[in-house]
């Protein structure tokens, strides 16, 4: 199992979401933490990034996060809703 770090940035945005969707959110994080190459959840390759950037695509909210396979670490870089992530 890997494990996760949240940046302060996508910490904020955690924080401001209601309870109702922070379950929902931790939820999903914890099956990312078991397996961040899960078929069932929505992840997609960053384009232009790195090339161990990803976003997790969960409702209308989106989490950039890279992949240390060597350290078996997950960190979660930014988070935000859809329409404000990429810019």
């Amino acid at each position: 199992m890997y494990a996760l770090k949240i940046e302060k940035k996508a910490e904020k945005f955690l924080n401001k979401l209601s309870a109702k969707d922070q379950d929902i959110v931790f939820i999903k994080l914890e099956a990312l933490r078991s397996d961040p190459y899960r078929n069932n959840l929505d992840i997609k390759k960053l384009k232009g990034g790195s090339g161990n950037e990803y976003i997790l695509r969960i409702r209308d909210f989106r989490f950039i996060y890279k992949i240390y396979n060597q350290e078996l670490i997950i960190i979660i870089i930014d988070a935000n809703f859809r329409k404000d992530i990429y810019r």
